[in-house]
C-alpha cells in the first residue's frame, strides 16, 4: 500500500502498551524472523514476540528486535526495516 503522510501519522499514533503497534487486533511484525535491512513488515496475529515490539526514537519508530528503523519509503509500497538514515520514509508523527 502507498504510505501517505496521514497513514504514517496513524502508525505513529498506534504505539500502545507493551511496545506493540496494533491495528484491528493484529500487531505490526518484522516478517520471517529476519532482522536484515529490507525485511518486510506487516500485521500478524499478536503473539508477544520480539519481532512485534517497537519504540519511538524522536520521529522514528525502531524495532526492539533489530534496532533498525521502520521505513515506508525505500521500496515503494512495502514497509520494511532499514538502517536508520533519517530519510522521509523513516520520519513519523508531526
Amino acid at each position: 500500500m502507498e504510505m501517505s503522510h496521514d497513514y504514517k501519522i496513524l502508525i505513529f499514533s498506534k504505539i500502545i502498551i507493551q511496545n506493540t503497534i496494533q491495528n484491528r487486533g493484529e500487531c505490526l511484525t518484522a516478517l520471517g524472523g529476519k532482522s536484515a535491512s529490507g525485511t518486510r513488515v506487516a500485521t500478524e496475529a499478536c503473539n508477544g514476540s520480539e519481532r512485534q515490539k517497537w519504540f519511538a526514537d524522536g520521529r522514528h519508530i525502531r524495532s526492539m528486535y533489530s534496532g533498525q528503523c521502520l521505513d515506508a519509503g525505500k521500496s515503494g509500497r512495502e514497509v520494511q526495516l532499514q538502517d536508520c538514515d533519517n530519510s522521509d520514509g523513516q520520519r513519523f508523527g508531526r
